[in-house]
């Protein structure tokens, strides 16, 4: 059994979109808990939506690549774009920031919209990014 850190982002109709990929994951993995959701402006991004931000933690049988592959499916699903270069404006994001242990995207250690999430889910070591400043969102991912 694989544990995994997901990382979920929207800032296209993000309270709708972070529900609904909350709703496809746990058909998905039955054994899976949510952070907080919080919000942040885009990084990157002018003119841009504020994000919304949370991680998951989930148990799976898949291996890394067909996990991954799965998550790009569900975000195709919800109108995500992946030929696009650069920062962008996304229905959402799901990535993979840690796979049994294995650092898989250091946005974990640049940015507090996953660092701080991901800490309510597990015991992380190390300084937490300076940037972007987070604000608490009152969107509760219900399962």
């Amino acid at each position: 059994m694989n544990k995994v850190l997901l990382g979920i982002g929207s800032n296209i109709e993000p309270e709708r979109n972070l529900q609904n990929a909350a709703q496809v994951l746990k058909t998905m993995f039955h054994d899976i808990q949510f952070s907080t959701v919080y919000g942040s402006k885009a990084v990157g991004i002018e003119n841009a939506s504020d994000f919304l931000n949370a991680c998951c933690l989930l148990k799976c049988h898949k291996d890394y690549d067909l996990l991954r592959q799965k998550l790009k499916q569900v975000e195709e699903q919800y109108g995500r774009v992946h030929d696009q270069k650069g920062w962008q404006s996304r229905t959402l994001d799901l990535d993979i920031i840690l796979f049994n242990g294995q650092l898989k995207n250091d946005d974990l250690h640049k940015y507090r919209h996953v660092w701080v999430p991901a800490c309510e889910l597990l015991s992380l070591e190390g300084d937490m990014p300076k940037e972007p400043t987070l604000y608490a969102s009152t969107l509760v991912l219900q399962v």
